[in-house]
């Protein structure tokens, strides 16, 4: 069976990879098919991992200090995923993992096919990705500002959302559109899609019925509930907005680099419909319940 066949990068597409980390000038290790080790600073610095999975390419690291082994533990990411989206300009997201309690920064983006990939490309967005996983989550981003980027013309986003197979709703300009997202029964929900400076934002906001989120046990029940979506559904960020208060909302966004693509769309809207259909009904319902709050914390392993 061809590596092609099993998800597995071609030896040239390893070797670009490769020579890109390598202009890191971090410390590179293999660690097998496909994966590598990148170190910088001091020796015990948790390293950077990259791997190819299912011809995604993935960095990441595991955040020393950051095991999720009490309520207590939760409460330092509260504020930074209570607030609202900070750090939405980053390529890199906080995520916990399916079955971990580790939290991590994460970064991935789809491997072009052969004929539309370019070195130099992947080479800007490792250098950004490893740069941004590697940084310390609680200062600021190292990630470039988007805002500063040179200007270009504006996308007809309805339009690449429209060859994506994801028409857009109503009246559209350009660098705007709002596209509905399938739904299964639950609330119709729309992408709202923007460019700001260098980036498309994808963003799609759920509703928390009824008053704030106000309980510790609701408020650390949510924080884990939107790190769980973010590391079980690529490319999402998830974050949560002014729920001290009636009307506060759950809020789901992908960021893209311009140029956008109709593939790398297509990938952002299905993500955010996959994420909203996982987290719409669970955050409502631990927002407003703090015995089911605390129920989920428990077998969440959070004591």
């Amino acid at each position: 069976m061809s590596a092609a066949a099993i998800g597995q990068p071609g030896r040239a597409l390893e070797g670009q990879i490769e020579a890109c980390l390598r202009r890191t000038g971090d410390r590179l290790t293999r660690q097998g098919a496909s994966c590598w080790r990148l170190t910088r600073g001091p020796a015990g610095r948790s390293p950077t991992v990259v791997r190819v999975v299912d011809d995604w390419l993935v960095v990441e690291r595991a955040l020393p200090g950051c095991r999720l082994a009490r309520r207590a533990d939760v409460r330092r990411w509260e504020q930074r995923l209570l607030g609202g989206p900070a750090g939405a300009a980053s390529v890199a997201r906080a995520v916990l993992t399916p079955g971990s309690t580790r939290v991590r920064l994460r970064a991935e983006r789809a491997l072009p096919s052969a004929r539309q990939r370019d070195e130099e490309a992947l080479w800007r967005w490792l250098e950004r990705a490893v740069g941004a996983v590697a940084a310390d989550p609680s200062g600021a981003s190292d990630d470039r500002d988007a805002t500063t980027a040179p200007a270009a013309p504006e996308p007809d986003v309805a339009e690449i959302c429209a060859l994506a197979g994801w028409p857009a709703a109503g009246h559209s300009v350009p660098g705007e559109a709002s596209v509905p997202l399938p739904d299964r029964g639950g609330a119709p929900a729309k992408a709202m899609v923007g460019v700001h400076g260098s980036r498309a934002r994808f963003r799609v906001e759920t509703a928390i019925e009824g008053d704030e989120v106000s309980t510790p046990a609701s408020r650390a029940a949510v924080a884990v509930a939107l790190l769980r979506v973010a590391g079980g559904v690529r490319l999402v960020r998830a974050s949560a907005r002014g729920i001290d208060a009636p009307g506060g909302a759950a809020v789901l966004e992908v960021n893209l680099e311009l140029p956008l693509e109709p593939e790398q769309t297509g990938h952002a809207l299905s993500a955010l419909t996959v994420a909203h259909r996982q987290i719409a009904a669970e955050i409502d319902a631990l927002a407003r319940d703090d015995a089911l709050a605390r129920a989920y914390l428990t077998v969440q392993g959070l004591r």
